[in-house]
């Protein structure tokens, strides 16, 4: 309304922002499936070992256990650094994607200021519209994250849903008292 040069400036800097935010969300879900599984090993193991923990030690296997739980510790930290690194560098992409449209609506409105296209009010004015516009599209940035992370998580429980259900058949002659 104020300055349709603005708009436009506004209007095409917003989709390429959006459209690698799209690319790199797809580099964060492979990250975020490998975070996840790398998180279900290490509890699987802890839980069978700690479930176990009686038979490891009859058998002398707690060296075994012990060095195997020291490779998925090892492999989860790197994964975790792997993964948040990759989210801090995203972030500063997407921010720094955001930046020459800042700029430009800058430059434009300087340049406006200049030639006496516009008062000064007006150009704190755009600059503030601009500022609303930067930080919807950062807090949409983190939504999108966010929305990778509960998407990633929703997949793997339909993963166990779609799984073969066990036979629950008890075996013909077996007899719960005979057990005991």
């Amino acid at each position: 309304y104020f300055d349709p040069v603005t708009a436009l400036i506004a209007a095409v800097g917003t989709p390429v922002t959006l459209l690698a935010s799209h690319l790199l969300l797809k580099k964060m879900r492979k990250h975020d499936l490998m975070m996840k599984d790398l998180g279900m090993e290490m509890m699987s193991f802890q839980e069978d070992s700690l479930r176990n923990l009686t038979q490891i030690k009859a058998m002398g296997a707690s060296d075994v256990y012990k060095n195997k739980m020291s490779d998925l510790h090892g492999a989860y930290a790197h994964g975790f650094l792997t993964y948040h690194g990759f989210r801090i560098r995203m972030s500063a992409c997407l921010s720094a994607l955001n930046l020459p449209v800042t700029g430009l609506c800058l430059c434009w409105g300087a340049y406006l200021l200049w030639v006496d296209g516009i008062s000064y009010g007006a150009l704190v004015m755009l600059l503030q519209l601009v500022g609303m516009l930067r930080g919807a599209l950062s807090a949409l940035g983190g939504q999108m994250q966010q929305a990778v992370t509960v998407l990633t998580s929703a997949g793997r429980i339909m993963a166990v849903e779609r799984l073969p259900e066990e036979n629950a058949e008890v075996p013909p002659g077996f007899s719960p008292d005979a057990a005991w």
